[in-house]
């Protein structure tokens, strides 16, 4: 390496040695009967310590610890003779070492080789033995004590050429030998060349790091040596040799003849080119003395070429160093050298030195004073390491906080700084670059002897640095370079407390593998398993308790780890500790056990855990506080309830003589006084001053608490009110039934058949109940003509009101006048197969977009009714669509069962009504009737929807007018059966249902008009009117035990934040849906579908205030608010009647971008997202408080269609077909935004049609840009498949179904760049991350076994999960076996398990359907929002954020 004084303090790799010189005088350790022998030679001598630091010399120093016996390492023999055992070096070591690390082994091994060649001249330096430790290598060198020529020089008062030119023979005669043996010094310069001793003249040559054995006609090159001292051929980069030595020699004899360097420039690429070019000069200021046999010796030694140039016998015979001949004058006597040139040369260098030195501080401060400047101009502080009294210190820290290397080589170079320097606070270089994470700084300064145990004033040592900011690879490195890894600062923390309270999971780990002690404490008695716990570190407590530390260890408070996670609410971390087997019923010092402790702290979800793990519930404090003391003092309602659940005793009284109940009552939590209460506490328990709950509930101000004690006073009355909180032994009464068909299918007939006793009792019985549950409420209409006519309060002459009502035509039109309005609710109870919640849901077309408020719950029976008498092409279809409606309606679960059927699914029978002896001749031998064509269509269903529902292995035919058919028969039975199915494992109804069912009566009366309630006001009824002791949990389980038996409709509003309990569910079904969505009321509504209060009051005059009604119609997403012109108006997408002008698009745009998507319903779901579209409409609709300035947006909706404008940017949005079709449009430069504004109307579309249908599955099918701007008719479409195809092939084009190519980031991106950047592929989609629909097609397709084995078995081998085959296929046919390979593959292999990777190996086995069923089901790319800042700066786009809009939700608990 050029550029330093030698490569000792500059190379330092891999496998590095510490090379440390001493210069000192030993003596030869003697027997203590023995005096040391008077003329030792080893008493004058030098040692040279290499402290080996690779690997492999500390592996190996375990076994040659203190061995007497000589090693051979590539051929050097090195004594391991203890070195201390032979030598006493007493102090001088530490006093006297100074740092010369970085030498290689092999450099050791080739200097050691020279030095041995050597021995024996007297100008040269002598090695006289080698000695190898476990981690030195230690030369024994002769003691050269004369120190540098130049100094000896300096200080003479005068100097002829004779004596220098007896210096130079001298030096010329060392050279001489190393020649002679073909060795090359290489490194000559005034530093290298020392007397033997002070005050005498005999001259050594040292420091052979850089020698080299050069033998004749070798070609050796290496750039090294001391810059002004090298020769040409160095700088060329051409073969070294002999002559490289004399060129140095000759400017060392210059510098002593004249005190000026002949080559020195102001930079080193200056010296470089004085070199090359002999650029030199005996000027008359240095050589006006000097004789002419100098400046020839000189002359013939600065040669450019090396076959010229004067060789070492040339020198020795010049006459300037052999002097003249015979009687001669010697004219060297008369030439003298001014000593003060040579002392102002070593000034200019000390100088020189000087500048250069502050030169590269500014250099290494800049940034950081830059820093300090700015911060002084904003007024505010700037913390740095740079301080104004110690610029070296400054320089050299900030450096190693930048990392900075090659400036800190630099520094050393020039100033002889010692490696541990450090400022005010202690901290050292080493700390500083540990600290920042630079290892190379680390090692650099490591290999510069800076101490790796030295301390801050904290006590810290660099490796405790390097932890706390998580250098895991620096932390490495210290422990191999022997750092202790247990050391402790002066809090008495190791590097394990620190690493796990900075939470630096990789040193931790490190530190641990390094037997780092677990059992470590701090000044607070802390381990770091107390701290991890601490601080909620789960990961770190998991890492220190696989290791088994002992958790029963407690800190200075007798806190465990677990108290102490306990206290923090660390539920991660509780839950480490308790599977890591933590004692949980060890107490501090206040006696409080980890549950004590959680539930002070209301951490309920804790103390629920630590009561899980047997956590004792009678354990009392140093107060006398059990566990159920503190709940109920804390109000911690869940954790009493789960505590008195689990058998805590409840009148255990604390030193206050204070029972829970007590507490709970002094503090008003009434539904603790509930839940202890319904545990049995004793009410009458008084406190030592006599005081009772009730007493202190009073004192209290707790009126509710008080008035709930009073009447728990009686045993008896509160054992009752215990008794109906309790399961009872025997099934729900009742389930739903719920019907559905096109209308004229039968299915008031059959419901009307079913109890068994005619129609006419039926009716009767009907018409009994409604009149006695409604007072007032409207009749229902029926089809069939069983009953017709409006309901009483429902005037279609107030809904023809204002200019706007311009009905009469409709878009659907019902099948026969006496439909069924809506869904009517009844209870049937059936002659042999139980009493049935019957729900008859109306075939008119207009309702089926409000049903998935009803539709979804598997826990009831589904009957699909047909007419037997249609052809068989119409009632395929008719069956088809009801199928699809129900799949779409209901969440598939998890886990995924075998060939993709859902866990629980729901039951359904196919029945064909009008069914004859003579349409139907062939009869089972039950009698009932049965056709070809009949199981034919039932063998379809059954295979297409297996997989989602338990289909009735019988389709039944029968006459409901029929009593004794067979096939109704048939029907009764499949219902028994399948309702005692459902009930067995459904949960057992609560004592309290009955009596809720018969004040559910008493309340419909009261609320006759409007039958609708909030949640907290049922909550209030149940327990003012039903049982005190209800509390919010039997109030959800009695709600969801009412839905079940269809007493009620529970519906949720999560953007409001309150839900409603519809207490009379025909009411919302028939009066409400039937009406709103009738074929009477839509001919004659308001055709734009917007109602102000006032308008719509006269609809529904009964109801006391509309606002309420438009809440819940709200609530059902029925409709949106309107605000416009100062007055709220409600908009029913429903309603509207007016078709979209024919200049919706006008062709006046040629210069903008366009873009579109239609979102399909996935393969073999046709029709289903037509219904979902009025839904839509009202999504959109509320979007417009979304945009970021609503007044810059505008939207208009018409039938089937609607429009939304943001500045520039419009958007049309409509039914085509089975598909919802977005297009948009804008400026050419506002590409980025109209992918915004694409991307969320098209999330709103999925999001909406994914709410009512959550089962539906959804296609994206890209439209053609450039059909679209040439506003083409038919625009070009792009399939999902054709997307996936093109990313699999990695294609920038894609071809659509025109057969023409379009660019992907034109079709995707509206051609910008950056929008494509921040796609991820759907090819690169993570398998772990595909929808429920995708995996159960998977399932479908690759469970079954395939005649040529390409199903799961083998996928899971080309996936290299042969490992996992035998767990999977143990699972049996319970658990889809694809679905488990594929999340295998996912959590092992999460960045190659991608979508694209899957589709290869799937087409290499040939499923090609499987893959297919993947291009169209997993999304075509994720995004990225690229700015949040950016999107907000969107102006023109309105779009507040980049995901889609957020959308209320209406769903009930049970349906």
């Amino acid at each position: 390496m050029l550029g330093g004084e030698s490569p000792n303090g500059f190379l330092y790799r891999l496998y590095s040695h510490i090379s440390l010189i001493i210069s000192l005088q030993l003596s030869l350790k003697q027997p203590e009967e023995q005096e040391p022998e008077p003329g030792n030679r080893m008493r004058d001598t030098a040692v040279v310590i290499d402290v080996v630091s690779d690997e492999a010399a500390a592996a190996s120093a375990a076994s040659a610890a203190g061995a007497l016996k000589t090693a051979t390492v590539a051929g050097v023999r090195f004594d391991e003779t203890p070195f201390d055992s032979v030598y006493n070096i007493g102090d001088e070591l530490g006093r006297y070492a100074t740092s010369r690390r970085g030498v290689t082994r092999a450099n050791i091994e080739r200097e050691v080789s020279v030095l041995r060649l050597l021995g024996g001249h007297p100008n040269v330096i002598e090695l006289h033995e080698v000695y190898e430790t476990p981690g030195e290598i230690i030369l024994v060198l002769e003691l050269v004590s004369g120190g540098e020529l130049f100094d000896h020089v300096c200080a003479k008062e005068y100097l002829d050429e004779v004596e220098a030119a007896a210096f130079i023979k001298q030096i010329l005669l060392g050279v001489k030998h190393l020649h002679s043996l073909h060795i090359v010094h290489l490194d000559i310069k005034p530093e290298n060349v020392m007397l033997k001793k002070r005050g005498e003249a005999q001259v050594k040559l040292i420091d052979f790091g850089l020698s080299r054995r050069i033998p004749p006609g070798a070609s050796v090159k290496d750039m090294i040596g001391t810059p002004e001292f090298v020769a040409p051929e160095v700088v060329n980069y051409e073969p070294l040799s002999t002559a490289t030595d004399m060129w140095a020699l000759g400017v060392v004899t210059y510098i002593l003849l004249s005190g000026g360097s002949p080559f020195l420039g102001e930079s080193r690429d200056e010296t470089f080119c004085n070199i090359t070019g002999v650029n030199y000069h005996f000027t008359e200021r240095y050589f006006k003395n000097t004789s002419n046999y100098a400046k020839d010796f000189i002359a013939r030694l600065f040669v450019r070429d090396v076959r010229k140039r004067a060789t070492i016998d040339d020198c020795l015979r010049h006459p300037w160093i052999c002097g003249p001949s015979g009687g001669d004058i010697d004219i060297r006597r008369t030439s003298c050298i001014t000593i003060s040139q040579i002392q102002a040369f070593k000034t200019r260098m000390r100088w020189r030195k000087s500048v250069e030195i502050v030169t590269i501080c500014n250099r290494l401060t800049r940034s950081v004073r830059a820093a300090i400047r700015k911060a002084a101009e904003l007024g505010r502080a700037y913390d740095s390491r740079f301080d104004n009294e110690d610029l070296l210190c400054s320089s050299v820290l900030i450096a190693c906080e930048e990392g900075n290397v090659s400036g800190l080589a630099k520094l050393f170079d020039l100033a002889k700084i010692h490696p541990t320097i450090a400022n005010s606070q202690c901290e050292s270089a080493l700390h500083v670059a540990a600290g920042a994470g630079h290892l190379d700084t680390v090692n650099f300064l490591h290999m510069k002897g800076a101490e790796i145990g030295r301390r801050d004033r904290r006590g810290d040592t660099p490796l405790v640095w390097a932890t706390r900011a998580g250098h895991a690879e620096t932390v490495s490195y210290f422990l191999r370079e022997g750092a202790e890894v247990d050391t402790a600062n002066i809090t008495s923390e190791t590097p394990l407390h620190v690493a796990t309270r900075f939470a630096q999971l990789d040193c931790a780990e490190v530190l641990i593998g390094a037997s780092a002690k677990l059992t470590a404490r701090d000044e607070h008695g802390e381990t770091p398993v107390h701290i991890a716990a601490w601080h909620g570190y789960d990961l770190l407590l998991k890492l220190l308790c696989s290791f088994r530390p002992p958790l029963q260890l407690q800190n200075e408070d007798d806190e465990t780890a677990l108290h102490c996670a306990a206290l923090r609410g660390h539920l991660e971390c509780v839950q480490v500790l308790l599977d890591s087997g933590s004692p949980v019923n060890l107490k501090d010092k206040n006696g409080q056990t980890p549950l004590h402790v959680a539930l002070s702290r209301s951490h309920v979800d804790i103390a629920l855990l630590l009561i899980a793990k047997d956590a004792s519930f009678s354990a009392q404090d140093n107060l006398g506080d059990t566990p159920l003391h503190i709940a109920a003092r804390a109000g911690c309602l869940n954790a009493v309830q789960t505590l008195c659940h689990c058998g805590a005793e409840v009148d255990i009284v604390n030193n206050d003589s204070f029972s829970p109940l007590h507490i709970a009552a002094k503090e008003g939590y009434i539904e603790i006084v509930r839940v202890l209460c319904l545990a049995r506490a004793s009410v009458s328990r008084k406190t030592a001053d006599g005081l009772t709950a009730e007493i202190l509930a009073i004192s209290h101000e707790h009126k509710e608490t008080a008035q709930l004690l009073s009447k728990m006073k009686s045993d008896a009355t509160r054992e009752t009110y215990v008794d109906q909180l309790c399961s009872l032994d025997r099934p729900l009464p009742r389930i739903k039934l719920k019907l559905f068909g096109h209308s004229t299918t039968g299915k008031s007939r059959l419901v009307q058949a079913l109890p068994g006793r005619g129609v006419a009792g039926t009716l009767m019985d009907a018409v009994s109940r409604r009149f006695s549950d409604q007072a007032s409420a409207p009749n229902s209409y029926r089809d069939e003509g069983v009953h017709s006519g409006q309901g009483s309060s429902f005037s279609s002459e107030s809904n023809n009101n204002g200019t706007d009502a311009l009905g009469g035509h409709l878009a659907c039109k019902p099948a026969h006048p006496a439909y069924t309005r809506g869904i009517d609710v009844q209870t049937v109870n059936g002659a042999g197969c139980g009493e049935f919640s019957v729900w008859e849901f109306g075939g008119y077309e207009p309702y089926h977009f409000a049903y998935d408020h009803f539709v979804g719950n598997v826990d009831c029976i589904h009957i699909i009714m047909f007419r037997a008498d249609e052809p068989q092409e119409v009632q395929y279809k008719q069956v088809l669509y009801w199928m699809n409606f129900l799949k779409g309606r209901v969440t598939p679960t998890e886990p995924i069962g075998h060939c993709g059927i859902v866990t629980r699914r729901s039951i359904i029978v196919l029945v064909g009504s009008h069914a004859t002896p003579a349409m139907f001749p062939q009869r089972t031998p039950e009698g009932e009737y049965t056709s070809s064509d009949a199981d034919a269509l039932l063998n379809t269903i059954q295979h297409r929807f297996r997989t989602h529902f338990d289909i009735h292995d019988k389709l039944i035919l029968l006459d409901s007018t029929n009593a004794s058919c067979p096939g109704l028969k048939s029907l009764r039975r499949f219902l028994n059966e399948s309702r005692n199915g459902i009930l067995e494992h459904l949960q057992k109804p609560l004592g309290l249902l009955d009596t809720a069912v018969q004040f559910l009566s008493q309340l419909r009366k009261q609320h006759a008009n409007f039958p609708v309630i909030t949640w907290p006001m049922f909550v209030n009824i149940a327990r003012s009117d039903i049982n005190p002791l209800a509390g919010e949990s039997h109030c959800r389980q009695l709600i969801q035990q009412l839905q079940l038996i269809g007493e009620v409709v529970y519906l949720r509003d999560d953007t409001a934040e309150m839900d409603f309990v519809v207490i009379n569910a025909e009411w919302l079904g028939t009066h409400i849906i039937g009406q709103l969505l009738s074929a009477e009321f839509l001919s004659k509504c308001r055709l734009s579908g917007c109602y102000t209060i006032e308008q719509f009051e006269p609809i529904y005059s009964e109801v006391p205030d509309s606002a309420d009604l438009f809440q819940i119609l709200d609530t059902l997403q029925l409709c949106a608010p309107l605000e416009c012109d100062d007055e709220t108006s409600w908009e029913f997408p429903a309603f509207i009647q007016i078709e979209p002008p024919k200049d919706v698009w006008n062709k006046d745009r040629p210069s903008y971008s366009y873009g579109g998507v239609r979102v399909l319903p996935m393969r073999g779901m046709e029709r289903s997202l037509q219904s979902t579209f009025p839904r839509i409409q009202v999504a959109l609709r509320r979007s417009m408080h979304d945009f970021q300035d609503p007044m810059d947006a505008d939207l208009t909706q018409w039938m089937g269609c609607s429009k939304l404008c943001s500045g520039q940017m419009e958007a049309l949005v409509r039914l085509h077909g089975d598909a919802v079709e977005v297009r948009v449009r804008g400026p050419a430069d506002r590409a980025m935004q109209l992918f915004y504004f694409l991307e969320d109307i098209v999330n709103l579309v999925e999001t909406t049609a994914i709410e009512v249908a959550p089962g539906i599955g959804l296609e994206r099918h890209f439209l053609s840009p450039k059909h679209l701007a040439e506003h083409h008719p038919s625009p070009a479409s792009f399939p999902p498949e054709a997307m996936m195809a093109m990313q699999q092939s990695e294609q920038l084009s894609v071809r659509g179904t025109h057969d023409e190519e379009e660019p992907f980031m034109s079709v995707v991106c509206f051609g910008d760049r950056d929008v494509a950047k921040h796609l991820t592929l759907g090819v690169d989609v993570c398998v772990g991350d595909l929808n429920l629909n995708a995996r159960c097609e998977l399932a479908a397709l690759l469970d079954p076994p395939d005649a040529m084995g390409r199903d799961w078995s083998i996928l899971a081998v080309k996936l290299n999960l042969t490992d996992q085959l035998p767990e999977v296929d143990s699972s049996g046919q319970c658990i889809s076996r694809t679905d488990q390979i594929l999340g295998e593959w996912s959590v092992l292999e999460p960045e190659n398990a991608t979508v694209g990777k899957l589709c290869t190996i799937l087409s290499e086995l040939g499923r090609t359907d499987a893959r297919d069923t993947l291009y169209r089901t997993v999304p075509l790319y994720l995004f990225a929002p690229i700015d949040h800042e950016l999107v907000h700066d969107c102006a023109d786009s309105g779009v507040v954020s980049s995901s889609h809009s957020e959308l209320r939700s209406a769903s009930t608990v049970s349906r």
